[in-house]
């Protein structure tokens, strides 16, 4: 479950933990790049699968074990939004406007696809200085191209099991609202379902208003 809110803190983008075997993602209400948003994810989701059964809350304490830590996570992230057959392909130049060519396709930082590089030994120390020199001289490192144009995925999975069910009349407009006990418009809008597809002829009285 993925929540946004709040964290009082602008140095951290969002936090993760399981409970009751549920796994929650918080993400902060600041305003950031869909780009970083991605990789947030992708980061908090490495701690959720690496790190909930071996960390506890006095390790966590530690510098060196948490450095350690944010740092699998790191490498989880970069590992699932740049995979290594398919990414390593592309990498056939170390010009900074072939990396940002590179950010459209893969909705992946350019200072995350030169560390990714790194990372799999794909360019030289010299190439991969030459990078992080360009990332610097143009000050990419703070904000980079395509920040405000690249835009997130939406989700599909409640969509398509809304859209099959409704569709084959396997249950009814007011059978989705009456079980899960919110407005139809709110439905709609975390679904990602089309504006009045949940609208029936009769609503039930016991809904609960989210806002």
């Amino acid at each position: 479950m993925i929540s946004v809110m709040n964290l009082n803190n602008k140095k951290i983008d969002a936090f993760s933990v399981w409970k009751d075997t549920i796994p929650y993602i918080f993400l902060s209400s600041e305003k950031y790049s869909d780009v970083r948003l991605r990789f947030t994810l992708a980061h908090e989701l490495g701690h959720l699968l690496l790190h909930a059964n071996y960390i506890n809350e006095e390790e966590i304490q530690s510098k060196v074990i948490s450095e350690k830590i944010e740092k699998e996570a790191d490498l989880f992230a970069v590992a699932l939004l740049l995979p290594a057959i398919t990414f390593s392909k592309d990498i056939y130049s170390t010009s900074i406007d072939h990396f940002i060519n590179l950010k459209k396709k893969w909705k992946a930082s350019i200072g995350s696809m030169i560390y990714r590089c790194q990372d799999l030994d794909l360019l030289t120390e010299n190439q991969i200085k030459y990078l992080k020199d360009q990332m610097s001289y143009n000050r990419y490192w703070k904000s980079e191209p395509l920040d405000n144009i690249i835009s997130l995925e939406q989700p599909f999975a409640h969509k398509q099991a809304f859209d099959l069910i409704l569709d084959n009349h396997i249950v009814t407009e007011a059978d989705i609202i009456e079980e899960i006990g919110c407005e139809a418009s709110e439905i709609e809008e975390y679904s990602f379902l089309e504006k009045g597809r949940l609208t029936p002829s009769n609503i039930p009285d016991n809904i609960i208003h989210l806002f």
